[in-house]
């Protein structure tokens, strides 16, 4: 993140570094858990039908559980 090279004291050191300091997660972890906060509103219907995808579950032969 470019943006936490603007604060002197963080400018030289790496990544992970200046993100523990200022106590804040990696751009992967955050587009993820965004990712997941969608796809669950999407499953738990908080989102309007028509202007979100449609999911469909499909299941093939050997993926099913199996008797447990």
């Amino acid at each position: 993140m470019r943006v936490t090279k603007l604060i002197h004291e963080l400018k030289g050191l790496p990544y992970r570094q200046r993100l523990e300091r200022l106590k804040l997660r990696t751009l992967k972890y955050c587009r993820i858990r965004d990712d997941m906060i969608e796809i669950y509103k999407m499953l738990t219907g908080k989102y309007d039908g028509d202007s979100c995808i449609e999911f469909k579950f499909v299941t093939y032969p050997g993926t099913q559980a199996r008797g447990n």
